[in-house]
């Protein structure tokens, strides 16, 4: 594709012409138009109730933005085509504008046509208007010029040498080409007035319209001292009364004006001083219309620029107080500014990025902190370390809710988190404490330690509560309890006592490695004594304190020593019965009672 071109050459425009005026006026709206921003919904975008990005919000404010587009080009367009084209006519055409219609109409207002203008009848032109290459303007009249009224000539009136002036048919007044002289053709001439001259040359005095001389020397008198063509030069001059300028006064010396001034333009007053004996005894100086400084200027205070255009970039104005405070909002001693609205972003001093946008967005890329009083420390600041190692530093406590409800702080090292509980005390008054549960890095003193690391911690768990209460199960991997003397630790399906002793659960039941002492009953769930009884038992027996053991066979597979035998059978039989050696002893001991 080809380069952009200009299709025309800019510099051959007539600067004064109709098509000018309209194309400077839709280039400079264009321009202005382009000096917006579209809306950005990359940062903060709509979101809606379930907090996923409002998608139908984001396009109804980019259809929004673009209607406003459309309708800010359509009115440039209409405004600067008006501006240029102008209303008049009582034809209406379609846009507004009333114009005359080239098919014919009529007028309710005044006609202008400053750029040329030709008159007629039945395609004949009549009367038209014309310049010349040295720019002089000249009425045509083709035909006869017929005028019923009075006549009022301002400017100058032409006559051919060939031609005079005539009062019906009889030429009077007419200029001989011959001789130069004016000549007047008539018997008798009679000067009902005063007769007007150019001049009148008598000897060495001369009488002329610039006033009476003898030679080179003007007569001064009453008549023409006061005039304002007259040229006046002194050395000194004293005015008792108003001294009134009408036109340009130039003062090559010290203006000086040490009881008050007052200066303007187009009769109206725009700077002057005021003087008030009954205030601050100070004159004051005041400016009742617009200031316009002009590039490479600003406004000094003790010679040094408070407000100017920033030295090599034209689209900045630097605001300054050089040696001093700068204040935004301050008061005159006695009223105090409302309040400062911000109409702009607040970039930093690159304008790499936005610091405070003018609708309240904060966006601090370096650092940030914040206190709370009036001079007080500072409870928030960001900070950063290295690329894996920057974040939020909260100083004192982080509250949420309230500021009486819950907090989260830490301090030397210990995470604290806080929470009001309430209750009633024994008058049945209603209290409230603030409890707080900690949470350290300690010194770890567990067996179960890693002896080859350099150091071994245990992160500690601290409240002012009695009791720590979980609503749901705690799940981990191992859990250990806190001793010197044992090594109680629980992982998946084995309980720890010590070394050599644990309870291990196996298919069907559990296996219970190590010695196992009982200082109450072992039994089934479901027990009963007696011939007739069910389940099993070892346990106390409650008459005389012995311990018995209860169940349905004993098998016993090497020696058995019994310091007493009672034997208790029932045998029922309905068929043969067996005798035969049952039992026999190796060894008798004897038993004294």
């Amino acid at each position: 594709m080809a380069a952009a071109q200009l299709n025309f050459n800019e510099s051959q425009l007539d600067t004064s012409s109709a098509l000018y005026d309209l194309y400077s006026r839709l280039y400079n709206g264009m321009v202005a138009a382009n000096q917006v921003d579209a809306p950005n919904y990359l940062e903060n975008p709509p979101l809606t109730e379930e907090g996923e990005v409002d998608q139908a919000a984001i396009n109804a404010g980019l259809s929004s933005y673009s209607t406003i587009l459309m309708k800010n080009s359509a009115y440039l367009y209409a405004t600067a085509i008006l501006a240029v084209v102008g209303e008049g006519g009582s034809g209406a055409v379609s846009g507004g504008a009333n114009c005359i219609l080239r098919a014919g109409d009529s007028m309710s207002g005044s006609l202008a046509a400053l750029y040329g203008f030709k008159a007629g009848v039945d395609n004949v032109a009549i009367f038209e208007l014309e310049r010349d290459t040295v720019k002089n303007n000249t009425a045509l009249v083709h035909g006869t010029l017929k005028v019923d009224k009075d006549v009022n000539i301002k400017g100058k009136l032409t006559i051919a040498e060939d031609q005079g002036l005539y009062f019906g048919s009889t030429e009077v007044l007419y200029l001989d080409a011959n001789d130069g002289a004016l000549h007047i053709n008539s018997d008798k001439v009679i000067f009902d007035g005063n007769i007007e001259l150019t001049g009148i040359a008598i000897g060495s005095i001369s009488i002329t319209e610039s006033g009476i001389f003898f030679g080179d020397n003007e007569y001064y008198h009453a008549g023409n001292s006061n005039l304002s063509t007259v040229n006046w030069s002194m050395q000194d001059g004293h005015a008792y009364g108003t001294f009134q300028v009408d036109g340009t006064t130039t003062l090559k010396g010290l203006f000086s004006a040490k009881y008050g001034f007052s200066l303007g333009d187009n009769d109206t007053q725009i700077l002057y001083s005021v003087y008030d004996s009954e205030s601050d005894g100070r004159p004051i100086i005041k400016l009742a219309s617009d200031l316009d400084i002009l590039t490479g200027y600003g406004i000094k205070f003790q010679d040094k620029y408070i407000i100017k255009v920033r030295s090599g970039s034209e689209n900045v104005v630097s605001f300054s107080a050089p040696g001093k405070i700068l204040n935004l909002g301050d008061s005159d001693g006695t009223t105090a500014t409302t309040h400062i609205a911000l109409q702009s972003d607040i970039y930093n001093a690159s304008s790499a990025y936005r610091i405070i946008s003018k609708s309240g967005d904060g966006n601090f890329p370096n650092s940030f902190s914040a206190g709370c009083g009036n001079s007080g420390p500072t409870v928030m600041q960001t900070y950063y370390a290295s690329a894996t190692d920057m974040g939020v530093v909260f100083q004192r406590k982080l509250r949420l809710g309230t500021s009486e409800g819950p907090y989260i702080s830490g301090e030397e090292g210990i995470f604290e988190l806080a929470s009001p509980y309430t209750y009633v005390d024994s008058n049945g008054e209603s209290h409230s404490a603030m409890v707080p549960i900690t949470i350290q890095n300690i010194k770890t003193t567990s067996q179960f330690r890693d002896l080859s690391l350099p150091w071994s911690a245990t992160t500690q768990f601290d409240t002012d509560s009695e009791f720590f209460a979980f609503a749901k199960p705690v799940e981990g991997v191992e859990f250990s309890i806190k001793s010197e003397n044992y090594k109680t630790r629980l992982i998946e399906n084995t309980l720890f006592l010590d070394d050599g002793v644990w309870i291990e659960g196996v298919e069907g039941g559990m296996s219970i490695h190590g010695n196992a002492f009982f200082s109450g009953s072992l039994s089934t769930q479901q027990f009963a004594s007696g011939f007739a009884g069910y389940g099993w038992a070892i346990n106390q027996n409650a008459l005389y304190g012995g311990y018995e053991a209860t169940f349905d066979n004993l098998t016993i597979r090497k020696k058995m020593r019994i310091y007493e035998l009672e034997v208790q059978k029932i045998s029922a039989t309905n068929g043969s019965l067996w005798v035969s050696d049952s039992c026999s002893g190796d060894t008798v001991e004897e038993i004294l009672n």
